[in-house]
């Protein structure tokens, strides 16, 4: 399945899903620079007014990692997308935010379901409330 579009990593086009997809997550995946991610996430939020980035919750790359779970176009909607302020960027909370979903993604595919992801998206939205934009 084609993406609704090429997403953005930290300013720079996507890489291949052949490359390697834990990495990507490690990296910064899922980080949106790309205007039509932060446009859709300031049409729906106008009372947000201070610099965000805007992200990717359940990473790009969970549609790879386990494809007959979730599907990249719904990686794309706008419940998806969560901004956070630009000052906690690189902060060693988003850092361990990152690392939680890297170590998720590890999951061998065929034990992880669309409920599973579900979930924890949900722990970790609970876990890290602080680091989203309310």
């Amino acid at each position: 399945m084609k993406p609704l579009h090429e997403p953005m990593i930290a300013g720079r086009p996507s890489l291949s899903p052949k490359n390697n997809v834990l990495g990507r997550i490690k990296s910064g995946e899922g980080l949106c620079n790309n205007f039509s991610c932060e446009a859709l996430y300031r049409e729906k939020h106008p009372e947000v007014t201070r610099e965000i980035a805007v992200m990717h919750f359940i990473p790009l790359s969970a549609a790879q990692c386990f494809p007959s779970a979730v599907e990249q176009n719904e990686l794309h909607s706008l419940k998806n997308l969560k901004a956070i302020e630009s000052d906690k960027f690189n902060s060693t909370q988003l850092d361990a935010f990152r690392d939680e979903w890297t170590e998720f993604l590890k999951s061998p595919a065929n034990t992880v379901s669309r409920q599973m992801i579900l979930r924890e998206a949900d722990r970790l939205e609970a876990k890290y409330q602080t680091l989203l934009v309310q």
